[in-house]
């Protein structure tokens, strides 16, 4: 919703005072300065965190799976399948570190959850549902800015416990 259709509902309402109407137009800089770049800030962030971590579970899956097949490898060609053998494990283990080590898959959980968590503050916001119901637009307001800061604080502390579990 843009600011001049912000604007046409409350003229047409006729329910909210100027100084209602300033804090409305602050909502809408809140929802499209800060909320909505953090919400697609997530989005894309857990995008990429996937794709990493599968590619590297899928390459991992894939080089162990091997291995076997090079263990069976006749004896005439025994010297190069056992330094095909110990270079793929090598790269099996050094993969299963990556993983552990950079917690893709946790990173890309979170990120998730408080996209979502944004996502229906969001909507229970614009639909004046739930906690929003029955408030005044500067209520509103600062219910959805202290959820929203709320959730994304709660996000930074959980992704700082994350990367010190690796010390």
């Amino acid at each position: 919703m843009s600011n001049d259709e912000i604007k046409m509902n409350i003229s047409s309402e006729g329910k909210i005072n100027p100084s209602e109407e300033e804090e409305l137009n602050k909502s809408y800089n809140y929802i499209e300065q800060r909320l909505k770049p953090q919400m697609n800030y997530y989005c894309k962030s857990s995008y990429q965190l996937q794709k990493k971590y599968h590619l590297f579970a899928v390459i991992g899956i894939i080089v162990t799976a091997i291995i076997p097949i090079f263990a069976l490898f006749p004896t005439d060609i025994g010297d190069v399948a056992q330094y095909i053998t110990a270079g793929l494990s090598t790269l099996s283990t050094i993969i299963s570190g990556i993983l552990l080590f950079t917690r893709y898959k946790e990173q890309w959980l979170q990120d998730r959850i408080t996209l979502h968590k944004l996502e229906a503050e969001l909507a229970k916001y614009s639909a004046e549902s739930g906690p929003y119901h029955k408030l005044t637009p500067t209520e509103r307001l600062n219910h959805l800015v202290q959820t929203c800061e709320k959730y994304m604080e709660n996000e930074h502390n959980q992704w700082r416990q994350i990367m010190s579990k690796e010390k």
